[in-house]
């Protein structure tokens, strides 16, 4: 949905600036956040888990995530 729709942005606060935190996707690939939201444009996804790992201001460290992405009305994992 449109109203869902956030950019890279949308985090600076809770990034602390720092859009290079890696990101482990799917328990299988690993990239910057920055590339994460880039391969996510366009793509209807459905998060499964989601763990933030923050450091002693507040700021995201690193970030875990499974996620499923809709294909042809199947939900898939990429």
């Amino acid at each position: 949905m449109a109203a869902q729709a956030k950019t890279k942005d949308d985090f600076k606060d809770y990034l602390c600036g720092n859009f290079e935190v890696p990101v482990v996707i799917n328990d299988k690939k690993l990239m910057p956040f920055d590339q994460f939201c880039q391969n996510l444009m366009g793509k209807t996804i459905k998060i499964t888990a989601l763990r933030l790992n923050k450091d002693s201001k507040n700021c995201i460290q690193n970030i875990t995530i499974q996620y499923k992405v809709k294909k042809m009305l199947i939900w898939m994992s990429e």
